[in-house]
């Protein structure tokens, strides 16, 4: 599981990282970013300090989720630098790779506005390619998820996310093919490991320019199931697949 930044794991991923737990299967998460430019503005906690509490709250998100202490690993990149050296990146992916020889990963979507989602899927795309062992890839989408259209609040964009949410989460778009994980049993997990972010969800200086996430933001990933988009071919973005088969 490799995520952007502290919290993502759990947004997008959160039940099924517990589900996997819950049936004894191992699970590896990978951080890349500390975290530290979350907040930017504030001048209470400062980014140092910030990349300290972010890291104890993932440290403690996924102890709620079940995963090893020692299966969370911390790569400590500061935020948006990391499409100033793919290769680097690459490598310390392909690391992680080698150690764990995962039937499955799990990347970011590239179909995520920020830059370091888009980058850390680029870096692992190289890594995974380079691998003679294949594995599974999913994607998991975040801002693109919780920014489309279907929250609208115009009558249309409810339209569009009654039929998202409730009906098909992803019929506003034939060709994503994805993969829908249940999250039945796990909410509870999940809801539990979102708690533990407090810099994310709870205003901890008082100051007007700490950020929160509200709880209406969280409602697309808190739903029935979870949304994965497989990759069918490494140099295709976004989980896209072909119109037909050309290998």
């Amino acid at each position: 599981m490799l995520a952007p930044h502290p919290d993502d794991e759990t947004i997008g991923c959160g039940a099924t990282i517990a589900r996997k737990r819950a049936a004894g299967a191992r699970v590896r998460v990978v951080i890349v970013c500390d975290g530290r430019s979350s907040h930017p503005w504030s001048e209470v906690i400062g980014p140092d300090e910030l990349v300290d509490m972010r890291a104890a709250e993932v440290e403690e998100a996924c102890a709620r989720l079940g995963v090893a202490s020692d299966d969370l690993v911390l790569l400590g990149h500061p935020d948006e630098s990391t499409r100033d050296d793919l290769e680097q990146l690459a490598d310390e992916i392909e690391q992680q790779l080698d150690l764990v020889q995962p039937e499955e990963v799990y990347l970011p979507s590239p179909l995520d506005w920020h830059v370091d989602h888009v980058a850390v899927n680029r870096a692992a795309r190289i890594a995974l390619q380079r691998r003679p062992r294949p594995c599974r890839v999913l994607e998991f989408p975040v801002w693109y998820w919780a920014d489309g259209p279907w929250m609208s609040p115009s009558p249309q964009g409810w339209v569009r996310k009654a039929v998202a949410l409730v009906v098909d989460p992803v019929s506003w778009t034939w060709r994503l093919h994805p993969d829908l994980v249940s999250t039945a049993g796990f909410l509870d997990h999940k809801r539990a490991a979102l708690g533990a972010y407090a810099t994310q969800t709870r205003n901890l200086t008082g100051e007007a320019t700490w950020a929160t996430l509200p709880n209406s933001w969280f409602e697309p990933f808190l739903g029935s199931c979870e949304v994965f988009l497989p990759v069918a071919h490494l140099t295709l973005v976004g989980g896209l697949r072909p119109e037909r088969r050309t290998d």
